[in-house]
């Protein structure tokens, strides 16, 4: 399984999704954490099934956010340009069946993170990956 997490390394607030992947990937190493910068394009655009990781303004809990909540992504307000793209990318990228399912691991922008919940999500995920669905 692959997730790809976003955000910005140099940002206090938005490097929470580095900072998870690097103590997840402790427990799970089965799961390979690709970092994503920056950049007009996205690194999984011809996958079947994505799954990312990103810190989520107004988010109160860790969430999994499926591919039904898509559309109701919106744009501004966001922590670095690179997210200000993502939700565009993804919908566009939808639209045009380049991608299939998406599901979104959503870090709230708390300095305190709350692993419990983030290893409850990610149990799912890993449980699902070994099933096939």
């Amino acid at each position: 399984m692959t997730i790809y997490v976003f955000g910005n390394p140099d940002d206090k607030i938005d490097s929470l999704s580095y900072r998870v992947a690097k103590k997840i990937s402790r427990l799970y190493p089965q799961i390979n954490f690709i970092p994503v910068l920056p950049g007009p394009e996205l690194p999984f655009s011809s996958d079947e099934n994505v799954i990312l990781m990103d810190v989520i303004l107004n988010l109160k809990n860790p969430a999994l956010i499926t591919d039904d909540h898509i559309p109701d992504l919106t744009l501004p307000p966001r922590f670095s340009a690179h997210d200000f793209d993502l939700g565009f990318q993804l919908k566009i990228l939808k639209k045009i069946h380049q991608i299939g399912t998406v599901t979104i691991i959503g870090i709230p922008p708390h300095l305190k993170i709350d692993y419990l919940s983030i290893h409850s999500i990610f149990k799912k995920l890993v449980a699902q990956d070994m099933h096939g669905s």
